[in-house]
């Protein structure tokens, strides 16, 4: 009696694992790797050029704009027109912008 028991609760117990998704686990691994490799990237970055913050966006392609997944402590996420401002113009030139004062960068835009 004990015995089939025990059976019947460790194939009832093991059951939900039929329905488990191998690939979706490992792609969850592999993205929560991937940010944590991205944010010690940007706070490096941020460090080597003695920035007062630093962010690491991304294009997303299907709404046209820009998104900041990865940033330093004293900024928040936020997501970015690829027309606006000198962040949209170096997503759209491609070209490295260096800004020593926002206020005097003409693509500057509040």
């Amino acid at each position: 009696g004990q015995v089939i028991g025990i059976l019947i609760g460790c194939t009832l117990g093991c059951c939900p694992l039929l329905w488990l998704n191998p690939e979706a686990a490992i792609k969850l691994k592999t993205e929560k790797m991937q940010s944590i490799i991205f944010q010690k990237a940007t706070e490096k970055v941020s460090e080597m050029m003695h920035a007062e913050a630093a962010m690491l966006m991304f294009v997303d392609k299907d709404k046209g704009d820009l998104y900041a997944r990865n940033v330093t402590k004293n900024l928040h996420c936020i997501r970015w027109r690829m027309d606006h401002g000198f962040i949209g113009h170096a997503a759209r030139t491609g070209k490295f912008v260096n800004v020593a004062d926002v206020h005097e960068e003409q693509f500057y835009d509040p």
